[in-house]
């Protein structure tokens, strides 16, 4: 599980932490998969969730079908592609 703005942070559950607070950048977090992927020697993952209102920059997963964003009331899809899966996040509370 990871907490992310213009950096990634890796957290739990358990921790019960925030960490950031400083702008959000989406791209960021395909970066970091990439990242991993190459040191690691890893596969794309199977799903990438995502909480957020959506306002960020800009980001295109190498698998957009995987990422599953759930946005916050008058959240905005403006800034990954359609193919990726989205969510109201009152939905689930």
């Amino acid at each position: 599980m990871f907490q992310f703005d213009t950096q990634v942070y890796r957290t739990s559950l358990k921790e019960n932490a925030a960490y950031g607070g400083g702008g959000t950048s989406f791209s960021i977090m395909e970066n970091f998969i990439q990242e991993e992927m190459t040191l690691k020697n890893i596969q794309y993952p199977d799903a990438v969730f995502v909480i957020t209102d959506g306002f960020g920059d800009q980001v295109v997963p190498q698998k957009p079908s995987r990422w599953h964003w759930s946005l916050t009331d008058d959240g905005s899809s403006s800034c990954y592609p359609s193919t990726c899966k989205t969510y109201n996040l009152k939905d689930f509370e």
